[in-house]
């Protein structure tokens, strides 16, 4: 759908659109996926092609109209930080640092979340930091399974706002994590994996 200048009409002879009576429109840049098979553990899966040649990836998906959960580990509720450290990558400009390097430590069981993930599949995992009234999202640089902890880097935390002990995050969106109705994983095979709810008819969704 494409609107130009003309479309607008003028002060005098304005131009409006509406919708039918008792028509809800929706406009959306989404694209329908079809084709679910059954894959195991009661989760269905289908083909994105796109996604396979690397022309395509998405982080939302809606079944049947509903906003789908990505997979996330707690499934409830959240970790929280044990211990937190922060080392400059770059000088500082001005006041603040632009650069920096976050390693945070974990507790041994919310450890196990990601223990033993390949690098290949730590590349997609987002870690989603929850402090006060902001949340900050990174992808994993490493992690180090004696120390219980992760790497992750990029913009400096804000002092008035930074992460701290018992600041509360989860994990998103790895094959390890789908493991709950509701939840999705778009894998870089081309493989988009979906666990449905009670009732989700996936040969109709």
């Amino acid at each position: 759908l494409v609107f130009t200048p003309e479309d607008g009409g003028t002060s005098q002879f304005p131009v409006r659109y509406e919708a039918a009576p008792g028509a809800r429109p929706v406009f959306s840049g989404g694209r329908i996926i079809k084709g679910f098979e059954p894959f195991k553990n009661g989760i269905w899966r289908a083909s994105v092609p796109d996604v396979a040649a690397g022309k395509w990836y998405f982080e939302q998906l809606f079944v049947n109209g509903k906003r789908a959960v990505r997979a996330r580990s707690p499934n409830k509720f959240w970790f929280r930080l044990l211990d937190l450290e922060e080392a400059a990558l770059a000088p500082s400009t001005g006041k603040r640092l632009k650069q920096a390097r976050q390693t945070i430590w974990m507790r041994p069981d919310d450890f196990q979340a990601v223990a033993g993930l390949t690098q290949d599949e730590l590349k997609d995992v987002n870690l989603v930091v929850y402090h006060n009234w902001d949340n900050t999202r990174r992808f994993i640089d490493s992690i180090n399974q004696e120390e219980k902890s992760i790497v992750t880097s990029g913009e400096v935390m804000k002092p008035w706002n930074p992460w701290r002990q018992e600041s509360t995050f989860i994990f998103e969106n790895f094959m390890r994590a789908l493991d709950a109705s509701g939840e999705w994983f778009l894998a870089r095979d081309g493989y988009l994996y979906y666990m449905p709810l009670s009732g989700e008819n996936m040969k109709k969704a």
